[in-house]
């Protein structure tokens, strides 16, 4: 191969280097954000949980010791104790309480997640080609220096 041809080539291999640096920079970013997304994500569920967790320790206790309350007279086992729970809590997102607030904040971080998770495919799929690109100019340039 003559050396202008050899020359150009090795050109273009230059030109890959940075787009491997901003590949891989977008890819870190990326895969920051996802954590950061699905660790406040987890935050904002275990918040809900504990929330939901004291209003069903409310109805419970008011059912056992003053047989009042959504959940009075109903077995535990039954499947209609479990709906009875269903929308009490149902009930309590909606009527504009903490637990609504809880509950409509961890719909918009699992948004937030799902998206940053799409950003990071998106990342890793751009760094794959731009990597992929390269090792093949890398092939062509050792080919063409035998």
């Amino acid at each position: 191969m003559e050396p202008r041809m050899l020359q150009s080539y090795i050109q273009e291999a230059d030109a890959f280097l940075p787009q491997l640096v901003e590949a891989s920079s977008a890819l870190c970013v990326a895969i920051e954000d996802e954590t950061l997304a699905r660790r406040a994500l987890k935050d904002a569920e275990s918040s809900l949980s504990a929330a939901e967790a004291e209003i069903v320790m409310d109805a419970e206790l008011a059912s056992s010791t003053d047989k009042t309350g959504p959940l009075a007279g109903i077995a535990k086992t039954s499947k209609t104790y479990a709906y009875a729970l269903e929308s009490l809590l149902s009930k309590e997102r909606g009527n504009g309480s903490a637990i609504g607030y809880l509950s409509a904040e961890a719909r918009r971080l699992q948004g937030a997640a799902d998206n940053a998770a799409i950003d990071r495919q998106q990342a890793e799929t751009r760094f794959a080609a731009v990597r992929h690109a390269a090792d093949l100019m890398a092939a062509i340039l050792k080919a063409a220096s035998v």
